[in-house]
């Protein structure tokens, strides 16, 4: 929760017209449904490996679980039934 906050005060100040922006926050209902079942996919592998919980590993699989859902979910647009899923 606290990330998030922090992002959103960020991205107040942001006054230029990004298209990543753009993309991720006209997706973020798609991210938010599909975010937790790559975490729970990942999660027991990223456990298991004690290099990887440190937190730049954790940015880095923070970003890897974002843009997964977002590609996933840009995906699921592109299908007529599940379109409505996501939008």
């Amino acid at each position: 929760f606290v990330n998030v906050l922090c992002i959103f005060v960020l991205c107040l100040g942001h006054t230029r017209d990004s298209k990543l922006i753009r993309t991720i926050s006209c997706n973020t209902r798609g991210i938010y449904f599909l975010h937790e079942i790559f975490i729970q996919l990942t999660k027991k592998k990223i456990l298991t490996y004690a290099v990887l919980c440190n937190i730049p590993c954790n940015l880095i699989y923070s970003l890897f679980i974002l843009f997964g859902s977002l590609i996933i979910t840009l995906l699921m647009k592109k299908t007529p039934i599940l379109k409505y899923l996501v939008s």
